[in-house]
């Protein structure tokens, strides 16, 4: 589906290459902070923020497993 390839790129595009603490610093409500509220159904709006919870969850993991 174009929508979350959409998401996901843009999300991609936004943090890859951070430091993790700077990944796991965006707020959960990233997407209503950009505006996107006005140009996206709340369905829409959830999966966007479901990929970024599941990025940061991912980078959280990643973290721990290093500091182990």
């Amino acid at each position: 589906a174009p929508t979350p390839r959409g998401f996901a790129s843009v999300l991609h595009q936004g943090l890859d290459g951070l430091p993790a603490a700077e990944v796991l610093a965006v707020p959960d409500d990233m997407p209503q902070q950009l505006g996107l509220t006005r140009a996206l159904t709340p369905l829409r709006l959830r999966g966007m923020s479901a990929m970024l919870a599941r990025i940061k969850r991912q980078v959280s993991e990643r973290v721990a497993a290093a500091g182990s």
